[in-house]
């Protein structure tokens, strides 16, 4: 999905990037597990992206909402990622979700508004690795 694009390039809409929005859905509670107790029995239920860029060769930056499970919430959502070159597994991972103050979850959020003030929300969790 990526290797066809320049870097700095907007990932378009394709399966093989829904597939990978699927992915997350799954991925995302995994390492939030790691470190915050409260997400052992929750998970995501939809990724829905603002943003979705290639920022280098096997890197990847997507921002939008991420739909709470249990209550169907929607909540601020911001990944970078990198794959491995030669296999199709994750070299690193870095996840901001959810926002600290009272309107961090709602019914109603457009994605947009998440992308336009990345660098202005004081996110509830952050956890990665690599």
């Amino acid at each position: 999905m990526l290797a066809p694009l320049p870097v700095n390039a907007p990932i378009p809409e394709s399966e093989a990037f829904r597939d990978t929005l699927s992915t997350l859905e799954y991925f995302i509670p995994e390492v939030l597990r790691e470190v915050y107790d409260e997400w052992k029995y929750e998970s995501l239920d939809g990724v829905l992206t603002g943003l979705a860029l290639k920022t280098n060769d096997y890197a990847a930056e997507i921002a939008g909402l991420g739909i709470i499970l249990s209550d169907q919430t929607y909540t601020p959502l911001y990944v970078r990622l990198k794959l491995l070159p030669d296999k199709d597994e994750v070299a690193w991972f870095d996840c901001n979700l959810g926002e600290v103050n009272p309107r961090g979850r709602s019914k109603k959020m457009d994605t947009m508004a998440v992308v336009d003030r990345l660098n202005r929300i004081e996110w509830s969790y952050h956890a990665g690795f690599g």
